[in-house]
């Protein structure tokens, strides 16, 4: 069965539903892992079952591959959490390291449970709403609400981006990590985050450094917090905090032009 890897996660993918699988394989080819993982491999290693119950996807969506959000009911137990929207299921077993999901035979239902199961996954780190660019093996963190431009910056930076979704932080004695997610047009990368940058329009481009109150204001509001799962929250809050202490944190105002990736380049990258 496929695996793939996002952020510090292996997941190995199993279903009896072949063209579920080539779905999945459309979507996340670039992801996937390219050896098996091997016993002392630091990688965190699970399995995602997926069954079709549903036989017709959800009015409006226009391809099995397209986005459709769903609210999720979340309850947890001692082990894990179930998740429940109007037409997907997913029991998570964090300590048996499995999870069972059923739904339409489409990609939501695995695109919407990353949103839960990611962040309890991430040991030793967090995922943030925020674009992953990239130059020369250096990587930034562009980050805020929706509207923000966090896709614009994306699309305007080209070849530099790549994500503009969600993207995963990881600390370590050497500094941080940024790895970008399957979401957006994703490719996979891995970079040592030199700087934070919180986004808005406006008719110039400005970058004003931000306290680091501040900044852990307003970058906490764009994490997502594994709130199911209250070790995993600790251990988010802990990084978040780490981070902010550590990395330079920047409001980048920015007019929606190309100019914005050179402005990036020369003021943040050099």
């Amino acid at each position: 069965m496929p695996s793939y890897r996002f952020g510090n996660t292996s997941l190995t993918f199993e279903s009896s539903d072949r063209t579920w699988l080539s779905y999945l394989s459309e979507r996340y080819s670039s992801f996937q892992d390219p050896v098996p993982l091997q016993d002392d491999d630091p990688v965190n290693a699970f399995v995602l079952q997926f069954e079709c119950t549903v036989p017709h996807r959800p009015e409006g969506l226009t391809s099995p591959l397209s986005t459709y959000v769903e609210a999720p009911v979340i309850e947890t137990y001692e082990h894990g959490f179930t998740a429940k929207t109007a037409t997907t299921f997913a029991d998570v077993n964090l300590h048996q390291r499995r999870a069972r999901l059923s739904g339409p035979r489409a990609l939501y239902p695995v695109d919407n449970l990353f949103r839960h199961l990611l962040p309890a996954l991430g040991e030793q780190g967090a995922l943030i709403h925020g674009a992953t660019l990239a130059k020369d093996g250096q990587g930034v963190l562009a980050c805020g609400p929706s509207g923000a431009g966090k896709s614009t910056l994306a699309a305007l930076a080209g070849e530099n981006a790549l994500c503009d979704e969600l993207s995963a932080v990881f600390g370590s004695e050497d500094g941080y990590r940024l790895t970008s997610l399957p979401f957006w047009q994703a490719r996979p990368g891995s970079l040592d985050l030199c700087a934070v940058l919180l986004l808005r329009h406006g008719r110039e481009h400005h970058l004003e450094p931000v306290s680091k109150a501040d900044a852990l204001r307003r970058v906490s509001s764009q994490v997502l917090w594994p709130v199911e799962i209250p070790c995993a929250m600790d251990r988010a809050l802990g990084h978040v905090s780490a981070l902010i202490d550590k990395v330079p944190v920047f409001e980048l105002t920015f007019r929606p032009d190309a100019s914005v990736w050179g402005f990036i380049e020369e003021d943040v990258l050099s």
